[in-house]
């Protein structure tokens, strides 16, 4: 395993003023509910196999019952603003 540094991630760009200022003009610009640090919170991941045991580059990960609820209850209220 390579540590928790995903090898092909698109890089992020933020938002830039012009933009958030129509956004926010129109009332398209929220925060939303879960945000990429909530995912980093798992207790343990394992690489991802294909059926030749060849690793995907993917992981699993495994979160505490409680953290597991609120990740749900947040991804619920995203796909709800989605819409």
């Amino acid at each position: 395993m390579r540590g928790n540094i995903p090898s092909k991630k698109k890089p992020a760009f933020p938002v830039g003023q012009p933009l958030l200022r129509y956004l926010k003009k129109y009332s398209r610009a929220t925060e939303l509910p879960l945000r990429y640090e909530d995912l980093l919170r798992h207790e343990i991941s394992v690489p991802l196999l294909d059926e030749r045991g060849q690793d995907t580059l993917w992981e699993t990960v495994h979160y505490q019952p409680s953290e597991q609820q609120e990740l749900f209850r947040k991804f619920a209220d995203q796909s709800g603003l989605q819409h």
